[in-house]
C-alpha cells in the first residue's frame, strides 16, 4: 500500500469513526425545544446545512448508500426552507435521522469505494511516468507556484484535499472551511487558485465566486476558481459559467480528477499568458 493509500484510509478511518457522533448530534438538534415558530425555522435551517455537509462527505469517502439516504433528506429540508412561511416541527425528523444508524455496520473503511478506487491506482508507476515526461514535469514546476485555496465545510473533506494537494506538488496550501474564512484567508494568503464547495453557510459559492471578479478582494479578477457541487442540473451549471466559474465538478469526485482538472486550468493560463507576452514583444 502506498503513502497515499495510507493517508486516505487514516481520513476515512475518522470520517467513520466520527459519523456515529456526528449523527447523534443531528438528533439532538431536530429534538431541541422550539416553542416559536422563528425558533423551529432556525433549527430545520440548521439541520440543512448539516444533512448537506454530511451528505457531501458520505459521497466523497466513497459510501454512497449513506450518502443517498442523506441526499433525499437534504432535498426535503430544500423545500421546506424555501418556503418562508413554513411551519415545519423538526422533531418530525427525529425517526428519520435515526434509521440512519442502520447504516453504522457499513462504515468500515475496507467497504469505501474511495480506497477501492485508490487502490485500483498504481501511483508509484503513475508519478514515475509524471516525473519522466517533459510536458508534465513543466506542469509540475507550475503548480509548485501555486497558492491553492481549498474550502469545504466538512472537516474529512478538507484533509483529503490537503494530501490530494500535497501529492500534486502545490507550493502552498491553504484550507477553509466557509466562504467567509475564504474571504479572510484570501487576504492574509493571496491564493492564486480556489477550489470551493458551492453551497456553504453563510456565504454560498456564488456569492464568493461575485466578491472576487467584482474586484471586491485583493486577489486578481481573474484568479482560477473551481467549484466543486453535488448539483447536477444544468441550470446550475448554467448559472455558475455566468458568475465566471473555471470549472465544474460534481460530486463524488476523486481527489485525482480534481487535481486532473486544475492542472488543465493551470496549463491554459500558462499558454494564455505566453501568447501575450509573444504579442507584445
Amino acid at each position: 500500500m502506498s503513502a497515499i493509500e495510507l493517508e486516505y484510509e487514516d481520513v476515512v478511518s475518522d470520517y467513520c469513526q466520527s459519523f456515529r457522533q456526528e449523527l447523534a448530534a443531528l438528533i439532538s438538534l431536530a429534538n431541541e425545544a422550539s416553542d416559536t415558530p422563528d425558533e423551529r425555522r432556525w433549527v430545520t435551517n440548521q439541520l440543512y446545512q448539516e444533512t448537506h455537509r454530511m451528505a457531501g462527505a458520505a459521497h466523497c469517502m466513497g459510501f454512497r448508500s449513506i450518502g443517498k439516504d442523506l441526499d433525499a433528506i437534504e432535498k426535503d429540508l430544500e423545500s421546506i426552507v424555501g418556503s418562508e412561511t413554513h411551519e415545519f416541527d423538526p422533531t418530525s425528523l427525529v425517526p428519520v435521522f435515526r434509521s440512519l444508524e442502520g447504516h453504522m455496520s457499513l462504515l468500515s473503511p475496507k467497504r469505501s469505494k474511495l480506497l477501492k478506487m485508490t487502490d485500483e491506482i498504481d501511483f508509484s508507476s503513475a508519478e514515475e511516468g509524471f516525473r519522466s515526461n517533459t510536458t508534465l514535469d513543466a506542469k509540475t514546476r507550475m503548480i509548485s507556484r501555486e497558492t491553492v485555496l481549498f474550502a469545504d465545510d466538512d472537516p474529512h473533506i478538507r484533509d483529503l484535499m490537503q494530501i490530494a494537494l500535497n501529492k500534486l506538488g502545490a507550493g502552498k496550501i491553504v484550507l477553509a472551511e466557509s466562504g467567509e474564512d475564504v474571504l479572510a484567508k484570501i487576504e492574509t494568503e493571496a491564493p492564486t487558485f480556489i477550489i470551493s464547495d458551492w453551497q456553504m453557510a453563510p456565504m454560498n459559492g456564488l456569492e464568493l465566486l461575485e466578491a472576487i471578479r467584482s474586484g471586491q478582494t485583493s486577489i486578481a479578477r481573474d484568479t482560477p476558481v473551481v467549484f466543486l457541487t453535488s448539483m447536477s442540473k444544468r441550470a446550475n451549471a448554467i448559472i455558475a459559467r455566468r458568475h465566471g466559474v473555471n470549472a465544474l465538478i460534481s460530486k463524488p469526485a476523486h481527489p485525482r480528477a480534481i487535481a486532473n482538472q486544475m492542472m488543465a486550468i493551470i496549463e491554459k493560463r500558462f499558454q494564455l499568458n505566453s501568447r501575450k507576452l509573444g504579442r507584445s514583444s
